[in-house]
């Protein structure tokens, strides 16, 4: 496999998904055997296991929503999200139902043991759904490169406003420094008039 073909297959979301398929399949295997250890052993198993697991869910979590968003047809996202958030939900409901009842007649070995089969099953799926997916579904759009900025340059010479009753902006800085001061004359009050303002005002 070429260096090209490579990225091209790392940036797929299906591999993402067999990846998080087989993180799970490896939490389970390692599961199934921290209950053959004992003491601090089977403890530091258990951890490794859930960190494993946790390492799958942190690859899956984003993959199918955009797969399920991509492949859904306008207007029809909403009803395909339903679809998967309801697969998901069937799945907690029977998990428990079905796990406990394995774990109480003594089947815990053969309930890891089949798990982690479903999941490496699963990868491997996976791995076979990119054939039949779109490549707008599957391929993860690559990062926009980012345009180098321009180069700052002295700004133009702006004339500001001035007048009776305008109130200057701030003038731009210049490099030769000469300013002056103008008095600009505020509005008269009805009952009295108001002192003058000064403002520095940048001539060029």
């Amino acid at each position: 496999m070429t260096r090209d073909a490579a990225i091209r297959s790392s940036r797929r979301r299906t591999t993402a998904a067999a990846l998080a398929a087989a993180a799970f399949a490896a939490s389970w295997a390692v599961v199934a055997v921290a209950g053959h250890l004992g003491g601090g052993a089977a403890e530091a198993a258990f951890i490794a296991a859930m960190v494993i697991f946790a390492l799958g869910e942190c690859l899956l979590s984003p993959t199918l929503p955009a797969i399920i968003n991509d492949l859904a047809p306008p207007g029809a996202a909403g009803r395909y999200n339903g679809l998967g958030t309801l697969a998901f939900t069937t799945g907690f409901l029977l998990g428990p139902v079905a796990g406990g009842a394995a774990l109480a007649a003594g089947w815990g070995a053969r309930l890891f043991a089949v798990l982690a089969v479903t999941c490496a099953l699963a990868a491997a799926a996976a791995l076979r759904l990119a054939r039949h997916l779109p490549s707008t579904a599957d391929h993860i759009p690559a990062p926009a490169t980012s345009q180098p900025e321009a180069a700052e340059g002295p700004l133009p010479a702006q004339r500001q406003p001035t007048g009776r009753g305008t109130q200057p902006g701030i003038p731009p800085k210049n490099p030769r420094g000469n300013y002056r001061t103008v008095v600009i004359p505020s509005p008269a009050s009805p009952r009295r008039a108001a002192p003058a303002r000064r403002c520095p005002l940048w001539t060029s």
